[in-house]
């Protein structure tokens, strides 16, 4: 039983190797300038501030709990 998750490992790191090829090709048609950058992190900083969830900004804030 111990040899198929090894076999399974190694399948998934020349999938990931793929994946990590696909993305740098996205990356360079992307190019965002630092300002765009700095300001998108800056709108999530302020979300995290707003929200006592901060770990997860994405979903609304439960008021009932």
């Amino acid at each position: 039983m111990a040899i198929k998750p090894v076999e399974e490992e190694v399948l998934d790191d020349e999938e990931m190797e793929e994946d990590e090829d696909e993305e740098t090709e996205d990356d360079e048609e992307i190019q965002q300038s630092p300002s765009e950058i700095m300001l998108a992190m800056m709108k999530i900083f302020q979300l995290q501030k707003n929200t006592s969830e901060s770990t997860n900004i994405f979903m609304p804030h439960d008021e009932s709990k």
